[in-house]
This record gives C-alpha cells, structure tokens and sequence, in this order.
C-alpha cells in the first residue's frame, strides 16, 4: 500500500530513500517552478522485510568480528538456529552462514572498489581469518576478481 505526500521545500538535494521502522520512503525531488516539491511514496515494509532488515543489521554490526556464528546470529536475533536456518531459507533462498559470508563479501566488494585498504586488510575487515581463504571464496563467488590484482 502506498501514500503519497507532497512537501515544498527550497533547498536542493537528491533523489534518495529512508529506512525507518517498518517504513520505506523513497524520496523523488523535482522542480516546479521556483520551490522544490519532494513527492514522499511510503510503503509498508512486509515482516519478512523487517525481519531481514534485523538480520542484515546484526550481521553488519558484528562485520568484523571473524568469530560471529550462526550461533551468535541466532541469539541476537532471539531465534534458535534452526528457527533461524528455516525463516532465512523461505525468505533468502540462504543458509545462515551463507548468508553472513555473502554480506561479508558484498562488503568487501564495496571496500576495494573504493580502493581503501589492501586485499588482506579488507579480509580482515571483513571477518576472514585468512587473507587467502578470502581471496579464494571472493573470486568463487564475485564477478569482479580484477580487483584482487591490485591487491
């Protein structure tokens, strides 16, 4: 379901999305004549949504942690594993340590494409234990191993 609502506003500024709660607003900003008119579509994020937004979040906060386990996945997010393993494969398609190694390699991917870090500082970043193991499964599962040559 989407609500629409319209603000005036005279500053500037792009066209971005908000993530707050269960809500998602996308922001689209136009001119008409000399005010800016934002159009706001809300739209009610699903609680399979919701739930994977809670998911991504522990994931992201523990990022760097190269001992977070589906163990630790599940009690944070107050689930038993296997609660856990059913409720992500339904909504993913993903186990859970599938899914904690695809954000960590998103991550990753993110970081060397912005040239921040070498490839071994970016896999312990990350939460890889060995730089090499990272090194392996990035170029398993990325389109983009070109980067690992400037590593």
């Amino acid at each position: 379901m989407f609500m629409f609502r319209f603000q005036v506003f005279t500053y500037s500024g792009t066209i971005f999305s908000m993530y707050s709660g269960n809500r998602c607003s996308l922001i689209l900003e136009f001119t008409i004549g000399s005010p800016l008119f934002l159009l706001v579509m809300e739209k009610q994020l699903s609680m399979g949504d919701q739930f994977l937004t809670t998911i991504n979040r522990i994931i992201e906060e523990n990022i760097d942690n190269e001992n977070f386990s589906v163990e630790d996945l599940a009690k944070k997010a107050g689930l038993s594993q296997s609660m856990l393993h059913r409720k992500l494969k339904k909504l993913t398609g993903k186990s859970a340590s599938d899914l904690i190694t695809t954000i960590r390699l998103i991550r990753a991917r993110d970081l060397l494409g912005h040239d921040v870090a070498t490839v071994s500082e970016v896999a312990y970043r990350v939460g890889f234990k060995d730089p090499s193991y990272f090194i392996k499964v990035f170029k398993e599962r990325q389109e983009i191993p070109a980067l690992l040559a400037q590593g």
